[in-house]
């Protein structure tokens, strides 16, 4: 019986700080760096494409954070297309469901402004843009202060880039 309250005592102290480093967590800044695969549109003609995104964060309170960050992304063409490079800046306002550091799910709005290049004609634009997504963090501690994460994280891209020169919609005749 003693070992079951001690057990039970040690439970209930270890549940009592789990909010605290819970609360400690979210408050602090990140950066991170993603791989990226791009889905084009029809209208651009080309295949998946690749890239990297990165990022800083910070919590404002329990739920709300914000993010700064940019991308760099390219695709091959499709017969006839072209090869696309896109790159550009964003700011980001997310959701978090939990901020616990084992699994935390988020969603996101975000506005910024890209360059559109399409690099087989040398036609470029520069474009707003707004992307909604979702996605999660998951942390791993390193040290009392110091924890590293894995995200992913998972993107719908608008953006209207119809006024590159000499094109119907994205440079085809």
């Amino acid at each position: 019986m003693k070992t079951m309250s001690r057990a039970l005592i040690g439970l209930v102290l270890t549940a009592s700080a789990l909010p605290a480093f819970a609360q400690e967590t979210e408050t602090r800044s990140y950066a991170s760096v993603m791989y990226d695969t791009v889905f084009s549109d029809k209208d651009r003609k080309s295949e998946t494409g690749t890239g990297y995104s990165f990022g800083v964060g910070k919590a404002i309170n329990k739920y709300w954070g914000l993010e700064i960050g940019g991308f760099y992304d390219k695709a091959k063409p499709q017969a006839g297309g072209n090869h696309w490079r896109e790159y550009g800046g964003k700011i980001d306002g997310m959701f978090f469901y939990s901020r616990d550091p084992r699994f935390s799910p988020y969603v996101a709005l975000g506005l910024g402004g890209m360059e559109n290049d399409r690099q087989t004609t040398g036609n470029k634009s520069f474009d707003f843009f707004a992307d909604a997504g979702a996605g999660f963090f998951k942390y791993f501690p390193i040290t009392s202060s110091y924890d590293i994460g894995i995200r992913a994280d998972a993107r719908y891209r608008w953006v209207n880039a119809k006024d590159i020169p000499g094109s119907n919609k994205f440079g085809e005749p």
